[in-house]
């Protein structure tokens, strides 16, 4: 069943942001979107168009963003190989509106479809910087790491030193 609508924040449209319905009974299937730069979307299943099935939903609305503060949209997050932006980006949606498991949104989805408008209350949290957050990761990365298995002999890797 078609599924479509607008996604705003503070009465503005969110471009970049990612819908999820995620089924609370038996009859749902999982289908997200991207918004468009209206904040627009329509619900895709399995990567098809055409919404998704009637039932109860719970509705999460995404807005991550990468170190270069771009938006990562459904094909980023699902990517394979894995997008490596991914692992650094940040949620700038509150999680009463982004954690699928806390979510305040819901939606019951007849078989017609429908149209679903979702208005979120900011601010949004604060974005990601490039250069304090690539300093903490790579400098804890480099330190904390043991050394590779070649360098580990049996004795220094199972005697204590005394």
């Amino acid at each position: 069943m078609p599924v479509i609508g607008t996604v705003r924040l503070d009465g503005q449209p969110l471009s970049g942001a990612v819908v999820v319905f995620l089924p609370v009974d038996e009859l749902g299937k999982v289908a997200q979107s991207d918004t468009d730069e209206d904040g627009k979307y329509a619900l895709r299943f399995a990567g098809f168009p055409g919404g998704t099935t009637p039932g109860k939903y719970r509705v999460g609305i995404s807005y991550l963003i990468s170190r270069k503060g771009e938006p990562i949209g459904v094909s980023g997050r699902g990517s394979l190989p894995p997008n490596p932006e991914v692992a650094h980006a940040k949620e700038l949606v509150a999680p009463r509106y982004s954690d699928l498991g806390r979510t305040e949104l819901t939606a019951v989805v007849s078989p017609e479809g429908g149209t679903f408008d979702f208005d979120l209350k900011g601010p949004l949290l604060p974005a990601p910087t490039a250069e304090s957050e690539g300093e903490s990761t790579s400098a804890s990365t480099e330190r904390d790491l043991p050394p590779p298995p070649s360098t580990l002999t049996p004795e220094s890797s199972t005697t204590p030193e005394g």
